[in-house]
């Protein structure tokens, strides 16, 4: 998958060529819009595996500062099979699943001000991998039945202006 990802970047001579090589693909395509801009800053497969490892960091970053979990259970998670290698050695495009996923969480608290970033996060998440699409519609769902489900939750949506928000 790393070598066929990167062929396809490296193979389309423009954007809508791009689209054209990835019809056959079961995955959305961020992953390879942003192989695709890297192949046009340095045409070599090193900075696939760069800007991989930079997604990595920056997720562990994120998972490090917003998690309630104490240091070890921080670094027992991080440095786990499917976290460390799976998702931040092997350069595929998990990493912005997990990446998305751990932003929707650090966003999530804000939801009482603006739904916003959780609708970015979603956008950008169900575009990342075919099974990060069915985790988006979840966290929407989720979204949509909060104020369902509590009703002191739907009183605070009463009291501040949500239309955008809610067609977002």
């Amino acid at each position: 998958e790393l070598r066929q990802a990167w062929t396809l970047a490296r193979d389309s001579t423009s954007l809508v060529g791009r689209f054209q090589n990835h019809i056959a693909e079961g995955h959305p395509t961020l992953w390879f819009l942003i192989l695709y801009a890297t192949k046009n800053l340095v045409n070599d497969p090193l900075a696939m595996q760069l800007v991989h490892w930079f997604l990595g960091v920056v997720s562990a970053a994120v998972f490090w500062r917003f998690s309630p979990f104490h240091r070890i259970q921080k670094t027992l998670f991080l440095f786990g099979y499917f976290p460390f290698y799976e998702y931040f050695v092997i350069s595929r495009n998990y990493v912005l699943a997990l990446f998305f996923c751990f932003l929707f969480c650090a966003f999530y608290p804000l939801r009482k001000r603006t739904y916003l970033p959780l609708a970015l996060c979603i956008g950008l998440l169900a575009n990342s991998h075919a099974f990060a699409f069915l985790i988006a519609g979840c966290l929407g769902l989720l979204l949509l039945l909060e104020p369902i489900l509590y009703p002191e939750y739907r009183e605070q949506l009463r009291r501040r202006s949500v239309l955008m928000d809610v067609v977002l």
